[in-house]
């Protein structure tokens, strides 16, 4: 499950003191993240709260001060670099989350043998099922393949571990017993 990164309390505060170590005016920092100037006067007197996706842009900005020990700014001690990058690293996971789940496609990896390891949330959308159905069970996209497509889809999954490369056009059976077509690559 994907950690979500809320705007904290103290946001007003964190933009403030980010801009004074990286050493920006408002508009500066406003052009760095993409907003405007007002809006991040806005952030600093606390009259309005920075969005999540805005809000990442300052944990990343944050981070690279972390990260970044010769660059004039102020250098974090490491249990706030791992608290930052705990934080950076979940708004990375939320926006990966985000753009997959915008993607008309389910988006899925198993192992060389079957085990699955991921599957986009949107597989609920395209398919009907959940993402649990397609992780706990090893045989699942065997057993919706469409029947016809089963051998060939087999015999092509092999030759991409050989290559690296592959795609193919399969059909799918969808929870509501549907079919529907779908590119493997």
């Amino acid at each position: 499950m994907l950690t979500r990164v809320g705007v904290p309390e103290d946001y007003s505060v964190r933009v403030r003191s980010l801009r004074g170590c990286l050493e920006l005016t408002q508009t500066q920092l406003a052009r760095r993240i993409g907003v405007s100037f007002a809006t991040v006067n806005r952030w600093e007197n606390g009259q309005s709260k920075p969005t999540r996706l805005a809000w990442q842009q300052i944990l990343h900005l944050e981070a690279e001060i972390a990260t970044f020990e010769d660059g004039g700014g102020r250098v974090a001690g490491p249990a706030e670099t791992h608290e930052r990058a705990t934080m950076v690293q979940a708004a990375l996971q939320e926006r990966l989350a985000l753009l997959l789940g915008l993607s008309p496609a389910v988006i899925y990896s198993f192992e060389v043998r079957g085990k699955p390891t991921f599957v986009s949330d949107n597989i609920k959308r395209v398919l009907g099922y959940e993402p649990h159905d397609y992780l706990e069970n090893p045989d699942f996209l065997r057993q919706r393949i469409h029947p016809d497509d089963v051998a060939r889809v087999e015999t092509e999954i092999s030759r991409t571990f050989g290559s690296g490369v592959n795609a193919l056009e399969y059909r799918c059976r969808r929870l509501n017993g549907s079919i529907v077509s779908g590119i493997l690559r």
